[in-house]
C-alpha cells in the first residue's frame, strides 16, 4: 500500500538531471532484437492486492489514459476494466492508487503543474476520487470528495468507510461513507449536499488544536501520532495513547520543532558559514513505538529515507534512491517500508528496495530484488514483486501451498529470463573503490569476445547503476554487446563520502573511474577491446563526448544524448532555479570562480582532436540542457572538417516523453553502433 503524504511546509528544493530521449518510426523499420519489446511501451503499471486477497486491480497509465482492470486472483480471469477518463481532466495524472475495502479503490489525481511535489509540500491540488471496481465499464460507480483535503487512511475492517482530514487552526478528521458521496458527474440538486454532508461534528473521529500537517492512523482506525504547527508556529509530533478503560485517546509530545530551528538552518545553508544540521521529519509510521519514516528537510534533494526513533534522537538511513526525489513510501509485509515512489519520466513510478523474504524459494540476492508488496489482511495471499538483472520487472501471486503465479510483467513482449550474465567487480582509482556492472550476451566466450559499450549514467550525483533489470544494458546484449557501466565518484547509492568525493570533478576524477574500470574490463578474454563504444546520455552523453574526443585508443565511438558540451554555458541556462544554480555551482562549479577549470573540461574545446566516429542526438527543446550544446559542437566540428552524425528533434525535450521518441532514439544508436564496432577498429591494447 502506497501512503500520500501531504504535509503544508516546502522546504525541499530538486534537481532532476536525468534522461531518455527519442523521435518516431514505423514498424517496419524496427529490426533489432529486444528494440519494440524494450522500447515501444511507454505505459507504466503496477498492481495492488484486496484486503481479502480474493482479487487484485492492474492500473495502466499511458499519456492521459488511466485504466484499472480488475482480476480473480483464483484464476486470473478479468473481471471487469474501468476508463477513469471521465474522472479527470487533461491536466491532472495519477498520483496513487490503494484499496479502501473489498469493492472500493481509491485513486488520487494531481495536476501537472504540482507533479514532482515531496512528500514535504504546500498546497498541494490533488482530487480524491473512489471507484467502485465491481461496478463494470457501462456505467462505473465513480464517487469524488470536493471538500478540500487528504485521505489519511484507508478502513480495509470497514466496508464503505475510510478516514479524511480537514486542516485549521483547528484539524479535525472524519469518517466518511463512501455510498454518501456524490458520483463524478453527478448533477447537484437542491436534494443534494456536498460529499454527502458529511463533514458534520457526529463524523468527527479525533480532532486537534493547531494545523495537522499529517495524521498516523492504523489499519483499524485508531488515531496513532499526529504532526501539527501549534499557535505559536512550532512544529509538534504527538503520539495517542488509549485511557484504560475508556474509548478516549491522549495525544502527548514526544518531539517538538522551534520555527527559529527551520530559519537559522536556512540562513547557516546559505552563508556557508557552518553545515546545515539534519532536521528529520517523520512521514509515516514505522512498527516500533516513537519510531517513524522520516525524511532530512535540510538536503537538496529529498533523495534518501531514514527511520527515527523521535524519542531517544536514534537515526538509521534506510535508502537513498536512484537520484530520483522520493514522493510516497510503499508498504509490504507488516507496515514495513519496501519501497519508494518517484517521478520517472513524468509518471510515477515505483522503485522497490527492501529485501522481505516469503519463503525459501522467494529470496532476495545480489543482482535479484523479491520482496512482498502486498499482502491479504488474513495473511494467506501474497503479491510478490520480483526482479533481476536479467528478468524486467514483474508481480506474482502466492498462496500457501500453490506455485507462485505471474500476473503482470513490465514488459509483456519479453520472456521471464533473458540470455545474458552479469559480473559485478570494482576497481580501485586513487585508494577509492569503484563499482562496476558488467553484462554479457549469452554468445560471449573466449573464442567469440563481445564488442562492448561503455554506458556512464546521467546526473552525474545522486544517480547509480542498479545491479537489477536494466533495459539499455539488456538491449544490447540481446544484439551482442557487452555493456560496462560504473558507480564512478558522484554516484548515489555508496554514501555521501562516495557522492561527494565527485565535487567538481566531471571531467576529472569521475571520467578517471570510467577509463579504469574499462581498461580492467577490456582485459577479459570474452571481450574485444578492438570493437569498442562509449555511449550516454545527459551526463553520459557529455562523458561521451569527452572520451570519445581525448581517448582515441580506447573508444572506437561515441553516442552523446542530451550531453553537456559547453560547462559555461550549460551553467547560465535560464531554466535553472536559484536553488538549483547553489547546489550546481558547490557540485559542478562556478562560472564566474571557476571559469577556466569549467573551460578545461567543457568538450567544445576537446572536439578539435576528435579522430573516431561520433552521433550527437538532442531535443530541441530540452530546459536542462539547452540544445545549444549540440550546436556549439555542431558548429567546432564543422569548422575542423571532422566528420559527424547530427540529430536534432524539434519537438522533444530533455527526456524525449513523446510517443515513438524513445524508440526512434534506441533505434538511432543500435544502428549507429552496430554500424562502427562490427569489426576490428585497430585500437591500441590499454596499458
Amino acid at each position: 500500500m502506497i501512503k500520500s503524504k501531504y504535509l503544508l511546509l516546502s522546504f525541499v528544493s530538486s534537481l532532476l538531471m536525468l534522461f531518455a530521449v527519442s523521435a518516431s518510426i514505423s514498424a517496419n523499420e524496427i529490426r533489432k532484437p529486444l528494440l519494440e519489446p524494450l522500447f515501444a511501451d511507454i505505459s507504466k503499471r503496477t498492481v495492488r492486492l484486496a484486503p481479502n486477497g480474493e482479487h487484485y486491480v492492474i492500473i495502466q497509465t499511458e499519456g492521459e489514459t488511466i485504466d484499472i482492470a480488475l482480476h480473480n486472483v483464483a484464476n486470473q480471469g478479468l473481471v471487469s476494466r474501468i476508463d477513469l477518463g471521465s474522472a479527470f481532466d487533461g491536466d491532472r495524472t495519477l498520483r496513487s492508487v490503494m484499496w479502501l475495502d473489498e469493492r472500493h479503490v481509491a485513486a488520487i489525481l494531481i495536476e501537472k503543474s504540482a507533479l514532482e511535489h515531496k512528500l514535504v509540500e504546500r498546497n498541494v491540488k490533488s482530487k480524491l476520487i473512489i471507484i467502485d471496481v465491481f461496478s463494470g465499464s457501462d456505467k462505473p460507480l465513480i464517487y469524488q470528495v470536493t471538500t478540500a483535503g487528504f485521505l489519511v487512511e484507508p478502513a480495509p475492517s470497514e466496508q464503505g468507510v475510510f478516514y479524511f482530514s480537514r486542516s485549521g487552526h483547528k484539524s479535525k478528521v472524519y469518517r466518511i461513507e463512501i455510498a454518501k458521496l456524490l458520483r463524478v458527474g453527478q448533477k447537484r440538486s437542491k436534494l443534494t449536499r456536498v460529499d454527502g454532508g458529511q463533514f458534520i461534528a457526529k463524523n468527527v473521529v479525533t480532532e486537534v488544536e493547531g494545523f495537522a500537517t499529517e495524521w498516523f492512523f492504523s489499519k483499524t482506525g485508531e488515531p496513532v501520532a499526529v504532526l501539527m504547527i501549534n499557535k505559536d508556529a512550532n512544529m509538534e509530533l504527538a503520539v495517542y495513547k488509549q485511557k484504560e478503560d475508556s474509548q478516549e485517546y491522549i495525544a502527548t509530545t514526544i518531539k517538538s520543532w522551534q520555527e527559529e530551528d527551520f530559519r537559522d538552518n536556512d540562513k547557516r545553508g546559505k552563508t556557508g558559514e557552518d553545515k546545515r544540521a539534519p532536521i528529520y521529519i517523520p512521514i509515516a509510521k514505522a512498527q516500533e513505538e516513537n519510531s517513524f519514516y522520516a525524511m532530512d528537510i535540510t538536503e537538496e534533494l529529498a533523495l534518501s529515507l531514514y527511520l527515527v526513533d523521535f524519542k531517544t534522537d536514534e537515526v538509521q538511513q534506510i535508502y537513498t534512491s536512484q537520484g530520483l526525489p522520493i514522493e510516497d513510501i510503499i508498504y509490504g509485509k507488516n507496515e514495513e517500508a519496501i519501497g519508494v515512489v518517484v517521478v520517472e519520466q513524468g509518471l510515477y513510478t515505483e522503485h522497490y528496495f527492501d529485501e522481505t523474504p516469503l519463503t525459501t524459494d522467494v529470496l532476495s540476492t545480489p543482482d535479484e530484488l523479491s520482496v512482498v508488496s502486498g499482502q491479504s489482511l488474513m495473511g494467506d495471499v501474497h503479491l510478490v514483486y520480483k526482479h533481476a538483472h536479467n528478468q524486467s520487472p514483474r508481480y506474482y501471486i502466492q498462496q500457501e501451498n500453490a506455485k507462485p503465479v505471474v500476473i503482470m510483467q513490465d514488459f509483456p513482449q519479453l520472456p521471464l529470463k533473458l540470455p545474458s550474465r552479469q559480473i559485478m567487480n570494482t576497481v580501485k582509482v586513487d585508494d577509492v573503490d569503484i563499482p562496476y556492472l558488467l553484462t554479457l550476451p549469452e554468445s560471449a566466450n573466449n573464442n567469440n569476445p563481445a564488442p562492448i559499450v561503455l554506458m556512464p549514467h546521467g546526473g552525474p550525483f545522486n544517480v547509480y547503476d542498479s545491479p537489477y533489470f536494466d533495459a539499455d544494458s539488456q538491449l544490447f546484449a540481446a544484439n551482442g554487446i557487452a555493456v560496462l557501466r560504473v558507480n564512478f565518484r558522484g554516484s548515489g547509492g555508496y554514501g555521501i563520502d562516495h557522492r561527494d568525493a565527485g565535487k567538481k570533478q566531471w571531467g576529472g576524477a569521475m571520467l578517471d573511474d570510467l577509463n579504469a574500470a574499462f581498461k580492467q574490463v577490456i582485459k577479459r578474454p570474452d571481450i574485444d577491446a578492438s570493437r569498442s563504444c562509449v555511449v550516454g546520455m545527459s551526463y553520459g552523453g557529455y562523458a561521451a563526448l569527452m572520451l570519445t574526443s581525448t581517448e582515441p585508443d580506447l573508444y572506437g565511438c561515441g553516442v552523446s544524448v542530451s550531453g553537456v558540451s559547453d560547462m559555461n554555458v550549460f551553467l547560465k541556462s535560464p531554466h535553472i532555479s536559484a536553488g538549483q544554480l547553489e547546489w550546481l555551482h558547490e557540485y559542478a562549479g562556478d562560472p564566474d570562480a571557476d571559469k577556466d577549470m569549467l573551460k578545461d573540461i567543457s568538450p567544445i574545446y576537446k572536439l578539435p582532436q576528435l579522430q573516431r566516429p561520433l552521433l550527437i542526438i538532442h531535443g530541441a527543446q530540452d530546459e536542462i540542457v539547452n540544445v545549444e550544446n549540440a550546436y556549439r559542437a555542431k558548429l567546432v566540428l564543422e569548422k575542423h572538417n571532422i566528420p559527424f552524425t547530427f540529430k536534432v528533434v524539434e519537438d522533444a525535450g530533455h527526456h524525449f516523453r513523446e510517443e515513438g521518441q524513445t524508440l526512434q532514439m534506441y533505434q538511432d544508436i543500435l544502428d549507429f553502433v552496430l554500424q562502427h564496432v562490427a569489426s576490428s577498429q585497430n585500437l591500441k591494447p590499454a596499458s
